[in-house]
């Protein structure tokens, strides 16, 4: 932990403690969230900190954090307002974000942490209008030509200017922005990243992020036979998910690789529902006349949806109405 109380009940972090010069002082310093005695600690591998003393368990607080994560949260102290809250407590949720700012809870997520528990915590913030914002430390940042990580693509973002991804480079200090995904059938995964450092009077710009991208990148061109070719290589290697899709599209009397060129177009929702998006085409194709909600209902228990940020309705509706502007340019 980066913050304690000391022994007039005032919160102190680790950097302010050490300039005291009272760490022989140590037995007055106490855990804000359970008010047990904590030491403090000053190594050479990790920033400035508190950690509770030996054999004792505390419900707030978690134990062993690495010089990573943090060195991120006192990293992202310097980006934020002078009036985000370090590891404030929420008695409504029983959790502790790593920043709080007015309603914004700040998540810097570099260990391993299972779908589940990344689902509650995100599902609570946002029962309780909070707006989580994570944050990924280097496991877990996307890599070029590779698949994202499930961690990944959980805390992508949605704003006015696309969706996106945020990322920290605690040894460059600097803030990474993840912009213009989208997903190509031969490149995988396609982005753009943008590099910030704590001295760029960032937060001004955090959620404008118009502002801070550059030109857009040339894509890889999209040619519907060279798309349906992949498919059958897809089907001939076994692969699991577009295995899947054809086993539901021969289940209604179909084939993914016998449909109009339009369903193998590129769409606006291509970096989310990737091969999927020919599928629900496909639901279209059953019934062009049928109504959102009919559609829906079927679309929906077919498509995984691992974004917990974002809405699936939304964007199946969306994909509904693109159906319906490419059924009618036909």
């Amino acid at each position: 932990m980066l913050i304690a109380k000391d022994q007039e009940g005032c919160l102190i972090t680790g950097a302010a403690y050490r300039q005291t010069g009272k760490e022989k002082e140590q037995r007055a310093l106490v855990c804000p969230g359970c008010g047990k005695g904590v030491i403090f600690k000053n190594g050479n591998e990790k920033i400035p900190h508190f950690a509770h003393r030996a054999n004792h368990e505390c419900y707030t607080f978690s134990e062993g954090e690495s010089p990573e994560h943090l060195a991120g949260k006192e990293l992202l102290q310097r980006i934020l307002p002078p009036e985000a809250c370090l590891e404030a407590y929420l008695p409504e949720l029983s959790q502790r974000p790593d920043l709080l700012w007015r309603r914004l809870a700040v998540e810097f997520q570099c260990s391993a942490l299972s779908a589940q528990r990344l689902q509650e915590r995100t599902e609570n913030y946002l029962a309780q209008g909070y707006d989580p914002w994570w944050i990924l430390g280097r496991h877990f940042l996307p890599e070029k030509g590779l698949r994202w990580s499930q961690v990944a693509k959980a805390v992508v973002r949605d704003s006015p200017q696309g969706l996106e991804l945020w990322g920290l480079n605690t040894s460059k200090e600097s803030l990474l922005y993840y912009h213009e995904l989208d997903w190509h059938y031969q490149e995988g995964t396609l982005f753009s990243v943008t590099e910030h450092g704590v001295g760029e009077a960032l937060f001004a710009g955090l959620f404008h992020p118009g502002e801070l991208r550059r030109k857009r990148k040339v894509q890889p061109k999209w040619r519907i036979a060279e798309y349906r070719l992949q498919i059958q290589r897809w089907l001939l290697v076994r692969s699991k998910r577009v295995l899947r899709l054809q086993g539901c599209c021969y289940e209604r009397g179909g084939n993914l690789l016998a449909l109009p060129d339009w369903c193998y177009l590129p769409g606006s929702c291509q970096f989310l529902l990737e091969q999927q998006l020919v599928y629900l085409r496909f639901l279209f194709l059953l019934d062009p006349e049928a109504s959102f909600a009919a559609w829906h209902l079927e679309a929906s228990q077919v498509v995984e949806w691992p974004f917990l940020l974002l809405d699936k309705k939304a964007v199946l509706e969306e994909v509904f109405r693109e159906c319906c502007r490419l059924w009618q340019a036909i």
